[in-house]
């Protein structure tokens, strides 16, 4: 798993032989489960991952105790809260596994412990970090004004890797649709799909 995070760094920038054997003794490597929360709201987030494989998604209650989604993370991508983590503030969200899930974590005290080692390495996160925060905003801008259908068929042209490895319910509490509302959206695109290839 190591080797994973390693090359996608290596996207943004060169490793010598000791930043890599560095940055392999600072990430711990941790196998999350289905439901299991990788974060539970309420205190300081101080640890930020990498997805090396499967989903894992922002989620809260709402005023009306309703559960929301706020996004999802996939395979190849960072994730924490980040303004919890970079302001030492209380994070109200959750991280849950939407799957069997794998990953790689550091604490913020020995991520800042390996910036000291790797100075350069600071700049490639805060670029992979903006990188993230930049495309949660275009996500969350495409379904602006969007009834249920289409929100639907915007979500499964973004996000397909994603659709696949998550239950109606988490998908629903994404959309902002019942359970019902989506299964009978599923149904007509399903049934409009196999209309169209009869």
């Amino acid at each position: 798993m190591h080797d994973l995070f390693i090359a996608f760094l290596q996207k943004h920038q060169l490793l010598s032989p000791s930043d890599k054997s560095l940055i392999a003794q600072y990430f711990e490597y941790a196998s999350i489960s289905e439901g299991e929360r990788l974060f539970e709201g309420g205190k300081v987030c101080n640890e930020l991952f990498f997805i090396a494989a499967g989903v894992v998604r922002i989620c809260s209650n709402n005023d009306k105790g309703i559960e929301v989604t706020h996004y999802f993370y996939r395979e190849n991508q960072l994730c924490t809260l980040f303004e919890s983590f970079e302001r030492s503030t209380i994070g109200l969200s959750n991280i849950e596994a939407c799957c069997d899930t794998e990953i790689l974590k550091i604490s913020k005290a020995k991520l800042l412990e390996l910036y000291e080692k790797i100075p350069a390495l600071k700049a490639t996160i805060d670029q992979v970090i903006k990188v993230v925060l930049l495309e949660k905003i275009r996500i969350k801008n495409s379904y602006l004004g969007q009834e249920g259908l289409d929100k639907y068929k915007i979500f499964v042209e973004q996000q397909p890797e994603v659709v696949s490895r998550i239950s109606v319910k988490v998908m629903a509490s994404f959309l902002g649709l019942t359970r019902q509302s989506l299964s009978r959206i599923r149904r007509q695109v399903f049934s409009s799909k196999y209309n169209a290839s009869s």
